[in-house]
């Protein structure tokens, strides 16, 4: 890894960090009073990886990344215009992703707008496309494409969106 990604590395885990400090905490009444929590976001159990942008663009929240796979070091991203790509990294998360920048990639529990340049179903496996940044619906044309093809699942469909572009859906990298 190079000084200038762990330097930038380092200054957004301090600053999460920071905002982790500032963030209310709920009292420890509140919390028996109510195990399950007065939370209402569906995002509440999602999971966070720390990554680095390797593109020489932003992406936005919803985007599809892969790792990529001439560094093989777990935490230099970029887009992709393979369908149905096995290095799936996450679903950029909470705040657009800067060109050559740190940010957060979601890789479990509900997201709300993941990019999609076809209309899905609820229920649909979702695959990285030949258009970069978007997920379409797997299909199986042939047998011999369906474990391939299968591997590189990265979510579930959650709603059925008739537009094409985003989607609610279901992370699970993890």
């Amino acid at each position: 890894m190079k000084m200038s990604q762990i330097l930038k590395l380092a200054s957004f885990v301090g600053l999460a960090a920071f905002i982790g400090l500032l963030m209310p905490r709920p009292s420890l009444e509140a919390s028996l009073a109510n195990p399950v929590g007065s939370q209402t976001d569906p995002a509440i159990n999602a999971e966070y990886i720390m990554v680095i942008n390797n593109d020489a663009v932003a992406h936005e929240v919803g985007d599809i990344l892969v790792y990529v796979d001439s560094t093989y070091d777990g935490i230099n991203v970029s887009s992709t215009t393979s369908a149905a790509n096995s290095l799936v990294a996450g679903v950029v998360a909470i705040a657009d992703l800067p060109a050559s920048g740190a940010g957060l990639l979601q890789v479990s529990g509900y997201h709300s707008g993941v990019t999609v340049n076809v209309a899905v179903t609820a229920g649909d496996s979702l695959v990285t496309t030949t258009t970069g940044e978007a997920a379409a619906p797997l299909t199986i044309a042939t047998a011999t494409t369906t474990v391939t093809a299968q591997e590189a699942v990265f979510g579930t469909v959650f709603a059925t969106a008739v537009t094409s572009t985003t989607c609610k859906a279901i992370i699970r990298l993890q």
